[in-house]
């Protein structure tokens, strides 16, 4: 996507599934102004997805929005997010910690108010935070802060209580300059590899289904109220599980399941096939990746972060025919932008477990790739008695995925 604002172009942005903001400041004008958006779809070997079972619609369908903003203000252009990131590192009913990483920035170096406040579900204040900064000459500085919390409201799959962290920004008189709000919810989750998934301390079996953003004659162009409706559809049909696939939605998707008390992992739309040893295309994904983590931080219901889907099932030569030094090429190239990944999910966002999803049949070709065994959890679509074989056979499946990795959680 390239902006132009008046004949100049601002910006380009890579990827057709996140949000991305550019500063135009510069470039608008009193009276009128002419803004071009050119979207290109073309199939292009340095950016994801490469190839799928989707389809790769062209156009704007997502919101579009023109933001004003003081001179001084909670960054807009820290990887298309609210600027603001909230984190829960200690969670209990007795005690619970907040802790803020918030991103501003000004034209002119001055001093401000950065204020963090914690309101409930009936917009009381619970507790706050405010401290005097210095806002340097720039854009995306960080100021970090912490709070204390007693007596919480969990949120859980039946009670989903939200919590939001308003942010204001506010100059040396105390007046108010710029403010956003992000939802917290408090919660505790882990994955046993044996056990399962616990919630809040109780065992939990993850139900639910995936789930792509088009409709039949619609396209991607999608209204809120038909991704409310899948959201809705999930919840009454006894779910409690979302795997948002192959790539981000619109942002309401995550935001319903928020509200509805449904748990989600999100991916990049790393699909099928990677374009092997090729820089520009590990550039794309690991930013790809950054945008869709930056931006579903604060969200309660996200405990995953996914990073391929069967990026093995289409290796960029005939398998039949393949030389063990290409398949090995191919394997090497795979696993070092997965452990790339890695690396960017556990620096970002360290308390959240990370997964890639592969097709199961062969699955030791994964294993000996050693891209299978980076990912905290290893994903598996499985497909007795759909493609082809027979249900029957799933049980044996499940068997067979432990013994070739028998040190990960498994999803399937």
């Amino acid at each position: 996507t390239e902006l132009i604002v008046n004949g100049t172009s601002v910006g380009t942005h890579v990827g057709g599934y996140s949000a991305f903001c550019f500063d135009v400041t510069p470039y608008v004008r009193q009276g009128k102004n002419d803004i071009l958006v050119k979207v290109d779809n073309k199939h292009n070997v340095e950016i994801p997805p490469l190839s799928a079972d989707f389809s790769f619609l062209g156009g704007i369908y997502r919101d579009v929005e023109l933001i004003i903003t003081a001179d001084a203000h909670i960054s807009l252009t820290h990887y298309g997010s609210s600027g603001v990131y909230v984190t829960t590192p200690e969670v209990s009913e007795a005690v619970s910690r907040l802790n803020f990483q918030t991103y501003v920035g000004a034209s002119v170096k001055d001093r401000y108010v950065l204020e963090q406040e914690l309101v409930d579900a009936c917009s009381r204040i619970i507790a706050s935070v405010s401290d005097k900064i210095i806002i340097e000459e720039g854009d995306n500085q960080l100021f970090t802060q912490s709070l204390e919390v007693r007596n919480v409201n969990l949120w859980d799959v039946d009670s989903p209580y939200l919590y939001r962290v308003r942010t204001f920004l506010k100059d040396r008189n105390g007046n108010v300059i710029d403010q956003v709000e992000n939802p917290v919810g408090f919660r505790t989750y882990a994955i046993d590899k044996d056990k399962g998934f616990f919630l809040n301390g109780r065992n939990l079996k993850l139900t639910g289904t995936s789930r792509h953003q088009d409709y039949h004659k619609k396209g991607n162009a999608l209204s809120d109220e038909m991704h409310v409706r899948d959201i809705n559809l999930l919840k009454d049909m006894g779910g409690n599980f979302l795997r948002i696939s192959h790539y981000p939605q619109d942002p309401i998707v995550v935001q319903m399941c928020d509200r509805l008390g449904l748990l989600a992992s999100v991916e990049i739309p790393v699909v099928d096939m990677v374009t092997q040893d090729c820089p520009e295309f590990n550039a794309n994904t690991v930013n790809m990746l950054k945008e869709m983590i930056y931006q579903h931080i604060n969200n309660p219901s996200i405990i995953i972060w996914c990073y391929g889907n069967e990026y093995q099932h289409k290796a960029p030569f005939d398998s039949w025919f393949a030389t063990e030094e290409q398949i090995c090429g191919h394997f090497r190239s795979e696993a070092g932008l997965f452990e790339e990944c890695q690396k960017v999910c556990k620096t970002i966002d360290p308390a959240r477990p990370t997964m890639a999803v592969i097709c199961a049949d062969p699955i030791e070709v994964y294993s000996l790739s050693k891209a299978g065994h980076i990912p905290d959890i290893m994903g598996f679509n499985i497909y007795s008695g759909w493609y082809g074989g027979e249900f029957s056979k799933m049980k044996d499946h499940l068997h067979h995925l432990r013994e070739v990795f028998p040190d990960q959680p498994i999803l399937l």
